[in-house]
């Protein structure tokens, strides 16, 4: 992957309107976990292709990964308002907000945009994973935590991480033994 991304990146040195190259070179930024980049990169592709959701999202995702939630909400609500009947995407937009919100301490704005992302994606195990840790780390809602988190190990029951987040929410509940 970072031998390919090197060759992207270079290609892009070359003619940087070309949307497939940027497209190739976000994602494998995704993939390898190189936030700062991400984020730097995905603003300089909005420099030339500005309607492209999916440049925003990348954006916002970086952004609050790198602790950013102003530029999060910013390029994450432009682009949510250039979505056109693409309600999985639509959700990770949602979700996205959401977690934008919890880190600027918005909790009534965070739990709005989880459940709406919610309501785009009932299917998605990641956005109630997502939604139900912050619930307990804010320790708002907790049944709703409990129930979003059973949902998703219900569906995906080899998924540790889940088992994690069931084991944040007892801890923050109090009860230990359920939480070991």
């Amino acid at each position: 992957e970072e031998e390919a991304l090197r060759s992207y990146q270079t290609a892009l040195t070359f003619d940087k309107k070309q949307f497939p190259i940027w497209n190739q070179v976000l994602i494998l930024e995704y993939q390898i976990g190189l936030w700062e980049e991400l984020y730097n990169d995905s603003k300089s592709c909005l420099e030339y292709f500005s309607t492209m959701p999916i440049v925003y999202l990348l954006n916002g995702v970086s952004a609050n990964l790198l602790k950013k939630p102003t530029q999060a909400v910013e390029s994450l609500s432009v682009g949510k308002s250039l979505l056109v009947g693409d309600k999985r995407m639509e959700a990770e937009f949602y979700g996205q907000l959401g977690e934008s919100y919890f880190q600027l301490k918005e909790i009534d704005s965070a739990k709005m945009f989880y459940k709406e992302a919610i309501q785009k994606d009932p299917e998605s195990n990641l956005l109630k994973n997502n939604f139900a840790y912050r619930l307990a780390t804010s320790k708002t809602e907790m049944e709703l935590a409990m129930s979003l988190i059973n949902q998703a190990i219900t569906r995906s029951p080899s998924q540790a991480n889940y088992y994690d987040t069931r084991g944040w929410i007892y801890f923050q509940q109090g009860k230990f033994d359920n939480a070991l």
